[in-house]
């Protein structure tokens, strides 16, 4: 795997990642730093990168069961020390909302196996980070 990070056409710390396919990703550092906000900061798509992959997990896990998803939804915290350099995470909690008529145990299940055998993402994290998780169930209309 490759990719690669080029400094933007706007401001100092704006960057661009691209993947070989040609996909991007933006990024900039915080206004407190002299960032204009271009892109996430990259602390944020780390979070985003380690839901994603989680989530992708568990949407083909409840599609191999027949499980109709309507809608999905993962929200992600990141705790970090305040004021420490680096400040890597501490604990993160994941929540994923699953909408549809889906079995309640499957969808655990399905977060059960993404975060513990799965998710290369996950499985790459120090492991001093607290995990933690919930599946709420949102019944369609």
């Amino acid at each position: 795997m490759k990719v690669t990070l080029t400094l933007g056409p706007d401001g100092p710390y704006h960057l661009i990642g691209r993947n070989d396919s040609g996909n991007t990703v933006t990024f900039d550092g915080s206004p407190d730093m002299g960032g204009l906000n271009l892109g996430a900061r990259p602390m944020q798509t780390m979070l985003m990168s380690i839901g994603a992959c989680s989530a992708i997990d568990m949407l083909s896990i409840l599609g191999k069961q027949r499980q109709p998803v309507e809608a999905f939804e993962m929200e992600l915290e990141g705790e970090r020390t305040a004021g420490a350099v680096p400040a890597p995470f501490t604990a993160i909690r994941f929540i994923y909302k699953v909408t549809g008529a889906v079995e309640r145990e499957k969808a655990v299940r399905a977060a059960e196996l993404s975060m513990e055998k799965y998710c290369s993402a996950v499985a790459s994290l120090d492991p001093g980070i607290r995990i933690s998780w919930d599946v709420v169930i949102v019944h369609g209309a």
